[in-house]
């Protein structure tokens, strides 16, 4: 069961889902939403983040470059290829499942006082920039680890 809201039994293929698909489905879909509307989710949270996307692209070429990007050497770049483009869906599916999680437990989770007047600067703007930093901090040297020669052959 879930806090907060009921949840229905997790259908899989029409048929009940054992306990342990039961777990990774609502791992994957906090919501237990309907796979049209699931994949509808991943397609509007992709839509919104291509728009924030181009907004700071047009923001940034009007700002002169980080050292890092001009030089006598520029990166390097390369067009997508498939390994490249599906390793990009799966990240879009698991960026919203962690956005289903962290909505399910703003609205439900036990301990989180959603009155008007409990939100203020530090538990509202503030600790949304403090989750992204956060990630960040975490994702960039990962990401930056994972094209490291060594390991990207492995990936």
């Amino acid at each position: 069961g879930g806090r907060g809201a009921s949840r229905a039994k997790v259908v899989c293929g029409g048929q009940p889902a054992s306990a342990g698909m039961e777990q990774i489905l609502r791992l994957a879909n906090p919501w237990s939403l309907p796979l049209p509307l699931w994949i509808a989710a991943v397609v509007a949270k992709e839509t919104m983040l291509q728009c924030l996307d181009a907004a700071v692209g047009r923001i940034a070429a009007r700002i002169e470059p980080l050292p890092s990007r001009k030089g006598p050497k520029p990166l390097p770049q390369r067009p997508l290829d498939r390994t490249d483009l599906a390793y990009l869906a799966c990240n879009a599916c698991i960026e919203t499942a962690f956005v289903g999680h962290l909505l399910r437990h703003a609205l439900y989770g036990e301990g989180v006082d959603r009155s008007l007047s409990s939100l203020g600067l530090l538990n509202g703007p503030a600790a949304l920039w403090l989750l992204i930093v956060s990630n960040d901090m975490l994702y960039a040297p990962f990401h930056r680890a994972l094209h490291h020669p060594r390991l990207y052959a492995w990936i």
